[in-house]
């Protein structure tokens, strides 16, 4: 009896730790997936950071004698493009990566749950009179069954999803030559400024010959850069287009009104958070969060020479309540 109560014993321990040791290397392999992934992914964050300089460097000394250096920009702009999707090829290969380390830990831990639970078999029995019996293996404890009544979603806070859509650190620019055109959704209905997340705390105006647009700094309530955030564009009442994420260099995000000329209209402009995180013109959602009252703002097709008060871009900085 002992050397079979024995054996067994150790098949069960074996079988536990080769599971164990599955489990381990499936959870290493996942962990080490997620390191080069972070590491390969601020690679690419650190060459757009240095192509969004080289691009605001080039806008700043633009003006009315600087027209040749528009094609300098558009060929920026387009590098610019190449590298974002090549970041999006990058991170659906980092999440398939994942997912399959995932897979491993799971069946790994599957199997260990099914070895701890398996029954053993008869013990037999030596009786001093020389009969042998079986005895039946202990009574098993029938775990409780877990319920299946599905947990009530929680929308999660802005702070958790700022810090997700942080990853990408990207601000995205429309392609030239693109005008925007209304999509026919209408802006949504003005309520209190001190209901909404962001409030406008300053505004800057610039003139420029070369182009049109708007930037929009996002700010804490500390006046920390407050990365992840977007912002829509309305004419007319309708919605023309989203800005790209405010990166996390100084939580701004620029959209473009007009690649290569001044562009004369009446906009609105409403912080906001998207379900997929998409930008652009003719880009209008969908919209989750509405993060901020509509701010009316103003531009011009002329003046717009340097030290003139003509208005072709437009900075704002909006910052939390």
């Amino acid at each position: 009896m002992g050397q079979t109560g024995v054996q067994s014993g150790g098949d069960i321990l074996q079988t536990v730790l080769l599971l164990v040791i599955g489990a381990a290397v499936g959870l290493v392999s996942s962990l080490i997936t997620l390191i080069m992934a972070e590491y390969l992914n601020n690679r690419r964050q650190q060459k757009l950071l240095a192509q969004e300089r080289e691009l605001w460097g080039a806008n700043k000394r633009l003006d009315s004698a600087a027209r040749s250096k528009d094609r300098e920009l558009q060929v920026q702009q387009r590098r610019r493009a190449e590298l974002l999707k090549d970041v999006g090829t990058f991170q659906r290969i980092t999440r398939i990566g994942l997912m399959l380390g995932l897979i491993v830990l799971g069946v790994a831990l599957a199997l260990l749950v099914m070895s701890v639970h398996k029954k053993p078999d008869p013990v037999r029995l030596i009786i001093p009179s020389g009969s042998a019996t079986s005895v039946p293996p202990m009574a098993m404890v029938t775990p409780p069954t877990l319920s299946e009544t599905p947990i009530p979603f929680e929308s999660p806070s802005i702070n958790q999803t700022a810090t997700a859509l942080a990853l990408a650190g990207v601000t995205a620019t429309p392609l030239p030559g693109f005008t925007p055109q209304p999509t026919g959704k209408p802006a949504p209905t003005n309520l209190s400024a001190s209901q909404y997340r962001f409030s406008k705390v300053s505004e800057q105006d610039w003139p420029n010959c070369g182009s049109t647009g708007i930037k929009v700094y996002f700010k804490t309530r500390s006046g920390q850069p407050y990365p992840g955030m977007q912002f829509a564009v309305y004419a007319g009442g309708a919605c023309i287009g989203l800005s790209g994420w405010a990166n996390q260099m100084d939580g701004s995000s620029d959209f473009v009104l007009s690649p290569d000329r001044p562009r004369s209209g009446s906009w609105e402009i409403r912080a906001v958070k998207t379900v997929s995180g998409e930008s652009g013109a003719g880009v209008c959602g969908p919209i989750a969060w509405i993060m901020s009252a509509s701010i009316p703002v103003t531009t011009v097709d002329s003046p717009c020479d340097t030290n003139s008060s003509g208005v072709q871009w437009i900075w704002l900085t909006l910052q939390e309540n």
